[in-house]
């Protein structure tokens, strides 16, 4: 569960496209507000109140944020990611911020299907890419379901 943790504040970061018109299509086809509608951590699901503290998560241009949301506090992280659109499934790279997972990017892979945005991450040091949209405890992986809020 920590794991998930630092990788969803890891997640409110700069986004980094690589300067191809297929990667930076891909940046402007995430742009916009989601809500987290499952979630995987090294094949389990998180607990249903784990999904209800994630608030928001907004792409915006070069921004990745997530609104965490507690019945205390409100909070909000940045990441920076790049994309790879190219890569077949295409590349998803995000890089912390802050926290003690700052400048060490966790791989992974995105796929929009309609409202729906998918993405697998490794966060394990010296980790592979995740090569499907699947979360196993042997890969370590974080699998995000994000739903488009209509705004």
């Amino acid at each position: 569960m920590k794991s998930a943790i630092v990788i969803l504040l890891a997640v409110a970061c700069n986004i980094h496209a690589a300067d191809d018109a297929e990667s930076k299509k891909l940046i402007g086809a995430l742009e916009g507000h989601y809500k987290l509608t499952s979630m995987e951590l090294s094949g389990e699901p998180v607990p249903p109140g784990f999904l209800n503290v994630m608030e928001k998560v907004t792409f915006k241009g070069s921004k990745f944020t997530i609104l965490f949301k507690s019945e205390t506090k409100s909070e909000e992280k940045i990441a920076t990611i790049s994309v790879d659109a190219a890569q077949k499934p295409a590349y998803f790279n995000m890089t912390p911020d802050e926290g003690p997972k700052k400048d060490k990017a966790s791989l992974g892979i995105v796929l929009i299907e309609g409202d729906v945005v998918k993405i697998c991450l490794n966060d394990a040091e010296g980790a592979k890419r995740p090569t499907e949209f699947k979360s196993t405890k042997e890969g370590r992986t974080v699998l995000l379901v994000l739903k488009r809020v209509k705004q």
